[in-house]
């Protein structure tokens, strides 16, 4: 491996560390597939992602996220936003 990384990446081989993304390819965005790469390049998108594996954990699973708080995620970023509107002068308009 470039990186010099071989020994604990590279493959799927027991003791080495994974990461991987795992991607629908029955949706219609992805069809025709004739090239997988291709198809997931030109048409795939984020909601295409089944689920997502790192460091042996599995962080995404049928398309939701696990590993996290997506509805504090979006609180916390609402009340930031707020915050930030109100120290412009500016009224947020949810």
């Amino acid at each position: 491996m470039a990186m010099g990384l071989g020994d604990v990446t590279g493959s799927i081989t027991e003791g080495k560390r994974a990461d991987m993304i795992l991607v629908r390819t029955r949706d219609l965005n992805m069809w025709p597939v004739g090239n997988i790469e291709t198809a997931i390049v030109q048409g795939g998108s984020a909601s295409d992602v089944d689920a997502v594996l790192a460091d042996g954990r599995i962080l995404k699973r049928n398309g939701r996220l696990l590993a996290y708080d997506v509805p504090d995620i979006l609180r916390r970023a609402h009340r930031s936003a707020t915050r930030i509107r109100n120290m412009a002068g500016e009224t947020l308009a949810f």
